[in-house]
C-alpha cells in the first residue's frame, strides 16, 4: 500500500509531499488528476493487484465506460487492463517493446500510438471487440542506427491536424487516415546508439525541449521552428546538462519553464525558470531515481521516483 511518510516544510523552496510505494515503480500516467503507477504491480491510491510490467505504458478509456484503462506491457505482450481494478488484462498484440505510449484519437481513429523497439511509430486501433487483437498501422519506420524515443502530438505545420513528433523527428499528418504520413528531420542526433533515446516536451512558440539521458554526455537543448519546418531546426544547449545524470524525465510549465528529473540514485527534480531566453536553475527534491514527471496544474508536479511518489508545491 502507499505510505504518507510526511508533508515537509519548504524545501529547496518548495513543499513536498512524499508517498513510499511498496515495490518497484516503472512507470506512471497521470489521468484526469489521478496518478497510476507500475512495475512490480500496479497502484493508485493503494496497490491494485502483482505482476511485472515494463516501464512504456499509459493510461486511457479503451472500453467508453469513462473509467481510465492501462495500456502496459507483461510478459512480451502489449496488453490493455480494465479499470478500476485492472484484474482483467486482454492481449493488443505479442512481441512488444515499447518506450512510449499515448492514448489518441487520430484522424477520426481511436487508439494507441507506441514508440516500437526505438524503430517505428505504430497505432493501434481499438476494434469493436476490444478484447480481441487490435490491428494496427506502422506510421513510420525509421532507418538510422540510433534508438528513437519519446512522443508528442503538436501541430507542427499549422494545418490544424496533430502532427507527431519521436527522437530525431516530427512526422507530418495526411488529411486522411489511408494516406501516408511525411518524416522531417529536426536534428542529426546520432554520435552514438542512443543519441535519439530522448525524452521530449514543448515550449511557447512550438519550441521543443530534448533531454538526452541514455547517451554518455548527457545533452538538454532547445530547438527552435525554421520558416520552412522541413529544414533542420536551430538547437540551443541549455548550458547545466553537463552537470545533469541521466536527465530521465521531462515536462514544461506554462510554456516556458522546465522540470527534469535524473534517474540516477541520488536524482534531483529540477526546475528551469524562464527568462528572456536564459534560464535560472532551482533543485526541487533528490532522492531515488526519477520514472516520470506529471504536472497537475501550474504549481503543483508529481515526481515519480523508484520507490516513492513526491508531490511537489512550486513557489511562485
Amino acid at each position: 500500500m502507499f505510505l504518507v511518510l510526511a508533508l515537509l516544510a519548504p524545501t529547496f523552496g518548495a513543499d513536498v509531499r512524499i508517498t513510499r510505494v511498496d515495490g518497484t515503480v516503472r512507470g506512471a500516467a497521470l489521468h484526469h488528476g489521478q496518478l497510476y503507477l507500475w512495475g512490480s504491480g500496479i497502484w493508485k491510491d493503494k496497490r491494485l493487484r502483482g505482476g511485472d510490467f515494463g516501464a512504456g505504458g499509459c493510461a486511457y478509456d479503451v472500453d467508453g465506460d469513462r473509467r481510465a484503462d492501462l495500456i502496459l506491457q507483461t510478459g512480451g505482450k502489449l496488453v490493455w487492463l480494465k479499470g478500476p481494478s485492472f484484474r482483467a488484462a486482454f492481449t493488443i498484440d505479442t512481441e512488444a517493446d515499447f518506450s512510449d505510449c499515448l492514448g489518441t484519437t487520430l484522424l477520426g481513429r481511436r487508439g494507441v500510438l507506441v514508440a516500437h523497439r526505438g524503430m517505428q511509430v505504430r497505432f493501434y486501433q481499438i476494434p469493436p471487440d476490444s478484447a480481441k487483437p487490435w490491428p494496427y498501422r506502422e506510421i513510420y519506420s525509421f532507418y538510422t542506427a540510433s534508438y528513437q524515443s519519446g512522443l508528442v502530438l503538436s501541430d507542427i505545420d499549422g494545418d490544424g491536424l496533430p502532427d507527431i513528433v519521436c527522437g530525431n523527428y516530427w512526422i507530418q499528418s495526411p488529411k486522411e487516415f489511408e494516406l501516408p504520413w511525411r518524416l522531417f528531420a529536426i536534428n542529426t542526433y546520432n554520435e552514438h546508439p542512443h543519441s535519439a533515446h530522448v525524452r521530449l516536451a514543448m515550449l511557447q512558440g512550438q519550441r521543443i525541449v530534448v533531454s538526452q539521458g541514455f547517451a554518455p554526455q548527457p545533452v538538454l537543448a532547445l530547438f527552435s521552428p525554421p520558416l520552412d519546418r522541413k529544414q533542420l531546426w536551430t538547437e540551443r544547449r541549455i548550458d547545466i546538462a553537463p552537470s545533469l545524470q541521466r536527465p530521465n524525465a521531462l515536462l514544461t510549465l506554462d510554456g516556458n519553464d522546465i522540470v527534469v528529473g535524473e534517474n540516477v540514485t541520488g536524482g534531483r527534480l529540477l526546475r528551469l525558470i524562464g527568462n528572456g531566453g536564459k534560464f535560472s536553475v532551482e533543485t526541487l527534491t533528490t532522492g531515488d531515481a526519477v520514472q516520470a514527471v506529471f504536472a497537475d496544474g501550474p504549481s503543483r508536479v508529481y515526481c515519480v521516483r523508484e520507490h516513492s511518489v513526491e508531490m511537489v508545491r512550486l513557489p511562485q
